[in-house]
């Protein structure tokens, strides 16, 4: 698997993975551009389309104009990346397409739900509890065992353990985002 950023003319506009990417590189012999190894590579094909070059750092691709280019990265830089992209523009955000059958409800724009996301994200790392057996827990109190969170739904007694649909219930993101706005609102 490979990671990298997608710049154009300098700027970050995008992130891609690929299990298997496309690197090419120009041969003079024949005069074409052909697949090769990372090594000897001096652009990347996009798997989105299977079109869209990027140059790599350094690299001119014969018969390429393109001011898109691509650094290879870590998983973790490629997530952290991602966590930017959400942030930046997206024409989307300014007249959302909203598909056919969609209920009347409040229709979220990717940047919405980016943020709304990332909320949920950072009060989960400091609101859930870590659940332990030599404590108890108040109804209303977001656990998690480490894999999964769950809201008790009544007092869990010290010496007691998790038992998701007696004591607990297992939390989907709109229940756990009310949940955790209902603490901070107390």
């Amino acid at each position: 698997m490979e990671y990298f950023k997608v710049y154009r003319g300098g700027t970050l506009i995008g992130v891609e993975y690929s299990p298997d990417p496309a690197f090419v590189k120009w041969q003079e012999r024949n005069n074409m551009i052909i697949l090769c190894s990372k090594e000897e590579a001096e652009a990347i094909v996009s798997d989105k389309d299977g079109e869209t070059v990027f140059l790599l750092p350094g690299k001119q691709l014969h018969g390429v104009e393109t001011d898109l280019s691509a650094v290879l990265v870590t998983q973790a830089e490629y997530e952290e990346a991602l966590g930017e992209i959400g942030t930046l523009p997206d024409p989307e955000d300014e007249n959302p397409e909203i598909p056919d059958g969609t209920p009347e409800e409040e229709v979220l724009t990717r940047a919405q739900l980016t943020e709304r996301v990332a909320e949920l994200t950072r009060l989960v790392k400091t609101e859930a509890q870590p659940f332990t057996a030599d404590r108890a827990y108040q109804t209303g109190e977001i656990i998690t065992d480490g894999s999964r969170v769950y809201i008790a739904n009544q007092v869990i007694v010290t010496g007691e353990t998790v038992r998701p649909g007696i004591n607990c219930t297992e939390t989907n993101l709109a229940e756990l985002l009310t949940a955790l706005q209902a603490q901070h609102e107390e």
